[in-house]
């Protein structure tokens, strides 16, 4: 939904959100860094909410699609919402699997 945390559903309206990039920019700049598929909005900073708890567990925010390795590529990498909803991002939106 607009306005909302991708992985956990909440409103962000009024509340702390920020964009996630899957796959980290790293250090330099990436130019795939700000494509579609690789951001997703959470609510949170990064160190509270979503976006604190994918950098607190990189193994689980791997395994459920919130963080990306750098040799993979985020538009094959299904997301899995805390509601056992997976999806993967066409640069458009949401794909549902």
């Amino acid at each position: 939904a607009d306005n909302a945390c991708e992985r956990c559903g909440v409103s962000i309206v009024n509340q702390p959100g920020s964009i996630h990039h899957r796959k980290t920019r790293g250090m330099g700049g990436n130019r795939a860094a700000n494509h579609p598929t690789n951001c997703v909005v959470l609510c949170g900073t990064g160190t509270t909410g979503c976006h604190g708890w994918v950098g607190a567990n990189p193994n689980d925010a791997a395994a459920t699609g919130w963080y990306v390795h750098q040799w993979d590529d985020p538009e094959t990498v299904p997301l899995t919402n805390i509601y056992g909803h997976t999806f993967l991002l066409d640069g458009e939106g949401q794909v549902d699997l």
